[in-house]
C-alpha cells in the first residue's frame, strides 16, 4: 500500500540522511556511484514541502468558518432585536387603535355622538394604521436584508470550501503520485549502489545504504 503524505512526514526528509550518509563514506561522492540519487532525493523532499503549503491552505478554512460563525451570530442578533422591536411595534399600534375604536365602538352601540369626534377618531385610526404598515414594512425589509446578506455570506463560504477542498484533494493525490514515482527511482537507485559497493567489498556503505532505505 502506498503511504500518505502525513506517514511520509513523520519519516522526515532525505537530503539530511543522504548528506550524512555521504559526510560519512566519501566514496559516494566519486564517480562509481552514478547516476546522482540527490536530484531525485531533493524532488521527493520538495513533496514534503508542498504538502505543508496544501496543509496550511487546507486549515485556513478554520478561520474562514469561524468568522463566517461569528458573522452569522451577529447577524441572529440583529434579526432578533429587529423581531422584537417589530412584536413591540404591532402592540403599541393595537394599543393605540383600541383606543380610538374605543369611541366608535361606543357610537355604533347606540350611544350618541359628536359626528367630528367620530371622524377624528376614524382619522386616529388612519393614521396609526398608515404609520404601523410603513413602520412594519421598514422592519421586515431590514430582517430580510440581514438575513439574505447573511445567506450570502454562507453560500460564498460554501462554495469556497468546496473549491479548496477539492483543490487540497487534488492536491494531495498528485503529491502521493510524484512521491511515489520519486521514492521507486531512490530506490532502485539504492539498490545499483549497494550493488555497486558489493561489488567494491564495501559491506559498510551497503549496510548503510540498507537503513537508508529503511527509513
Amino acid at each position: 500500500m502506498a503511504k500518505s503524505m502525513e506517514d511520509r512526514k513523520k519519516s522526515g526528509p532525505l537530503l539530511p540522511k543522504w548528506t550524512q550518509l555521504k559526510g560519512r563514506h566519501k566514496a559516494l561522492s566519486g564517480s562509481l556511484f552514478k547516476p546522482d540519487i540527490t536530484p531525485s532525493i531533493k524532488d521527493y523532499d520538495q513533496t514534503l514541502v508542498d504538502y505543508d503549503k496544501l496543509k496550511d491552505d487546507q486549515n485556513k478554512l478554520k478561520a474562514l468558518i469561524s468568522d463566517l460563525l461569528k458573522q452569522g451570530q451577529t447577524s441572529a442578533s440583529e434579526i432578533e432585536k429587529l423581531t422584537n422591536e417589530l412584536a413591540q411595534l404591532t402592540k403599541k399600534n393595537i394599543d393605540n387603535m383600541q383606543k380610538s375604536g374605543q369611541q366608535l365602538i361606543k357610537y355604533a352601540g347606540g350611544a350618541d355622538g359628536d359626528p367630528a369626534d367620530i371622524i377624528e377618531a376614524l382619522n386616529d385610526i388612519v393614521t396609526t394604521g398608515e404609520a404601523f404598515i410603513k413602520e412594519r414594512k421598514s422592519r421586515f425589509e431590514e430582517i430580510d436584508g440581514t438575513g439574505y446578506e447573511n445567506l450570502l455570506r454562507y453560500k460564498k463560504v460554501r462554495d469556497d470550501c468546496k473549491a479548496k477542498g477539492d483543490a487540497f484533494t487534488s492536491g494531495i493525490k498528485k503529491l502521493e503520485a510524484d512521491a511515489d514515482k520519486l521514492e521507486a527511482q531512490i530506490r532502485s537507485t539504492i539498490a545499483d549502489y549497494q550493488s555497486i559497493a558489493d561489488d567494491m567489498d564495501h559491506d559498510d556503505i551497503k549496510k548503510d545504504l540498507g537503513n537508508l532505505l529503511k527509513s
